[in-house]
């Protein structure tokens, strides 16, 4: 859950920074949830004080989270926040010693794989490529 809410907050500054450019950051800094594990404070202040949503993402390259989103190409914040989610809740599932943790894990697993499903049908439905339907899916 930890880090489920560190995403929702990337994603909030991320927007913010993208459709409200001029908004200060203590605007910023009161829109966001005051949890944060996985990224220093120093880094934090950094990464709401940046100009842009580009430079926003650039932040994010040097963060904790940037070796779980990999190589790939960023598409959109929320597709990288659903391949975080996706990797770490997998791992979650494979090495849970606990009920709580591999049923949390698996709950989220199945959100994800409906997610799938759904832009499996909405992209039939709509006449895309199975290449661009590929592309859209959290595998």
């Amino acid at each position: 859950f930890q880090i489920h809410l560190e995403l929702c907050n990337v994603v909030t500054v991320y927007r913010l920074k993208k459709y409200f450019p001029d908004a200060p950051p203590e605007f910023v800094a009161r829109c966001i949830l005051p949890i944060w594990k996985r990224i220093p404070p120093k880094q934090l202040d950094r990464m709401i004080h940046t100009p842009s949503a580009e430079a926003f993402l650039d932040e994010i390259a040097h963060s904790p989270f940037s070796k779980l989103i990999g190589s790939d190409d960023f598409t959109f914040i929320e597709y990288s926040n659903s391949q975080i989610n996706y990797r770490v809740n997998k791992r979650f599932l494979r090495f849970a010693t606990d009920a709580p943790t591999a049923f949390s894990a698996y709950l989220t697993l199945c959100d994800i794989e409906l997610a799938n499903v759904t832009a499996i049908i909405e992209g039939v439905r709509y006449d895309i490529p199975p290449s661009e339907i590929k592309k859209m899916l959290i595998l």
